[in-house]
């Protein structure tokens, strides 16, 4: 779910309907702005990569990028993100180790 509905000035929504050509100086120059800007933010030297894509995305991105057919992978289940990154492991990882928390009490293992 997203916040709304929201009222956004009309000059906003002209800005953002302008388009920035992804080999331009200009979105090179945006996108360096935009990683300084995360890095601060998150307060780190390492490397920071923006998404343009939804939370999912985010997820499914990870998932493909960082994860290894044969690897374990342990998911704390807290909600409907972690429930998803269940299922696009599903698909890549053999041994699935779930955290499952039932209110206070110690989490059940579930392979």
């Amino acid at each position: 779910m997203v916040p709304g509905p929201s009222q956004i000035p009309p000059r906003v929504m002209k800005a953002l309907m302008r388009v920035v050509d992804h080999r331009s100086p200009h979105f090179h120059r945006l996108y360096r702005d935009v990683v300084e800007g995360l890095k601060y933010v998150f307060r780190t030297n390492g490397d920071v990569y923006p998404i343009t894509a939804s939370g999912t995305g985010a997820v499914e991105t990870m998932v493909l990028n960082f994860v290894k057919p044969k690897d374990t992978v342990v998911v704390p289940i807290f909600g409907s993100f972690s429930r998803r990154l269940v299922n696009h492991l599903r698909r890549l990882v053999l041994r699935l180790l779930r955290l499952i928390t039932v209110g206070r009490r110690r989490p059940r293992t579930m392979t």
